[in-house]
Order: C-alpha cells, then sequence, then structure tokens
C-alpha cells in the first residue's frame, strides 16, 4: 500500500483510489453528518501519500479529478467541496512536498495549517455569495456560541486550531509511514529560523492588539506554537539550570497572570498567557547562543 509508484498505471489506479476515499468521506456526510469532523482530518492524509507516493507530474490530475468528482457528488450543494476538500487537498499536496524537501517538521505543520486556515476563509465569502450562507455562522450555532461576546476574537484561533490538528495527524501518521521507503521528516527544529520566527511573532502579536485586535489571539497561538517546540528542546538538553528557569517561569506565568488580568480589559486578559512562551524563548536564545558560544570560545 505504501510504496512509490513508478508506472503511468499504478500511478493512476493509486490516486484513483485516494480519490474515491475522499468523495466516499464526503458522500458519506450526507448522511451522517457528524462525520464531517472526521472529515477535514482525513482529506489532507490521502493527499499527503499520493504527493509522497506517486509520481509529481500527476498530482495536478489528481487535486482536478477529486475536485470534479466531490462536486458532482456535492452538486446540490458545493459549499463541503469549497470549504472542505480544496483546502484540505491542496495543504496535504504541500505537506508531501516540503517533507521530500527535508523542511524542518515544525515549519511543515506551521505552513500548511495556515494554508488550509487562510483557503478557508478565502471561500467563506464565495459560499455566502452563492447559497446566501454564512459558514461561519453556522459554525457558532452549532457551537451555540452565536450570541458569546468578543466572538470575533476567538473565531480565527478555532479556526487556526482545527487546521494545527489536521496537520499534526498528517504529521504523526506519515512520520510513522516514511521509514518503510528508507525516509524520514526533517525533525532539526532547533534552529535560528525558530527563534527569529518567535521574536517576530511576540512584536507581531503587540502590534495587532493596537492595529487589528480581532486577530490578535491567532498571533498568541503562534506564539504559543513555536515556544512548544522550543519547550521541548530545552527539555532534551537535561541541564538542571533550564529545569529550574522553566519551573520559575511558571511560577511567574500563574502570578502575574493572577496579579494582572483582573486590572486588564476585556477581551485582551488572555492575552498574559503569551508570559511564559515569552521566557521559553528568551531562555532558549540564552542557552543555545549565549552559553554555547562562550563555550565554544574557552
Amino acid at each position: 500500500m505504501f510504496s512509490k509508484r513508478e508506472t503511468l498505471t499504478q500511478n493512476i489506479a493509486y490516486m484513483g483510489i485516494m480519490a474515491a476515499i475522499n468523495v466516499v468521506f464526503v458522500l458519506l456526510t450526507y448522511f451522517v453528518p457528524f462525520l464531517i469532523f472526521l472529515l477535514v482530518f482525513i482529506l489532507p492524509l490521502t493527499s499527503v501519500i499520493v504527493t509522497l507516493y506517486c509520481q509529481k507530474k500527476y498530482i495536478p490530475i489528481y487535486l482536478i479529478a477529486t475536485i470534479a468528482l466531490c462536486m458532482i457528488a456535492t452538486i446540490n450543494n458545493f459549499t463541503d467541496t469549497l470549504f472542505y476538500v480544496i483546502p484540505a487537498l491542496i495543504s496535504g499536496v504541500c505537506f508531501g512536498l516540503m517533507v521530500e524537501k527535508k523542511v524542518p517538521s515544525i515549519w511543515i505543520i506551521f505552513v500548511t495549517s495556515l494554508i488550509t486556515t487562510g483557503l478557508s476563509y478565502a471561500f467563506v465569502p464565495l459560499i455566502q455569495l452563492i447559497y446566501q450562507q454564512n459558514i461561519i455562522d453556522i459554525f457558532t450555532k452549532i457551537l451555540k456560541i452565536d450570541d458569546a461576546k468578543y466572538l470575533a476574537y476567538y473565531i480565527p484561533c478555532f479556526f487556526y486550531l482545527i487546521s494545527l490538528i489536521q496537520s499534526v495527524l498528517c504529521y504523526m501518521f506519515i512520520k510513522a509511514q516514511l521509514p518503510k521507503m528508507g525516509k524520514t521528516i526533517n525533525d532539526n527544529n532547533n534552529n535560528i529560523f525558530t527563534y527569529f520566527a518567535g521574536i517576530l511573532l511576540l512584536f507581531l502579536h503587540i502590534l495587532f492588539i493596537f492595529v487589528y485586535p480581532q486577530l490578535s489571539y491567532l498571533f498568541t497561538m503562534w506564539l504559543i506554537y513555536f515556544s512548544c517546540f522550543i519547550f521541548v528542546d530545552l527539555l532534551l538538553k537535561i541541564k538542571v539550570y533550564i529545569y529550574i528557569v522553566l519551573g520559575i517561569c511558571l511560577i511567574a506565568q500563574i502570578v502575574l497572570f493572577a496579579v494582572f488580568y483582573p486590572s486588564v480589559a476585556n477581551p485582551y486578559g488572555f492575552h498574559l498567557i503569551s508570559i511564559s512562551p515569552v521566557l521559553v524563548i528568551c531562555l532558549g536564545i540564552v542557552d543555545n547562543y549565549l552559553f554555547e558560544n562562550n563555550t565554544k570560545i574557552k
């Protein structure tokens, strides 16, 4: 099942199977609507598999055929194809291409989740134009949060969280399967670009609080995302002083959040959760680029 396809027949047959799986899941959502939540996780995975195991020149055929079949299957309402299928397929292909180019996993997950979120949002006005349906309003009513205050601050985070889970599940599955082909995912995430991204996101996070606050929590999520990778890398170094400093960071987060949250105007109080990610990034910079350089000089 998971082996490289070489001939035209093998490629077409394999892509046909994956396209059929996508169409079947799309059709099943008509009878069991709850499966739509499973669909968003299955679709990217099939595209990743096709990208890794089929020849690249046939991928456009796979994308066009799958989208066309899904549109035929949902001919009464293209909403599912536009909002779920197309973003998932494209992000899955990008995921597979980045795996083959040995892009570090932190960026594979981040970029593909951004692609999914961006494309999903891009199709919202098109769906509303065609069907007079606001897909965001539908989601909020299903979750019974349509009357929630400051909803505009949390919806982008919700969409990105779903996309992030998609990418993480793809990563976990593909990482387990690649050794069968003699390949591995590049998990070398401890590099200068990770820290640069963390610092940049911190500045953007602060900037957007004043410029466009509805997106400020999204930058908070991205800041936390990069800090989590740095946090794991620090833990794996097994250094006593790192554990002590991380413990102090945790205590500082709890104390500062408790002290300042009541005095911060809604809905900005939750931004205080970014204190510990910032401290973790600073600790990572100190350990990797200050202490390490001093050791080399000595």
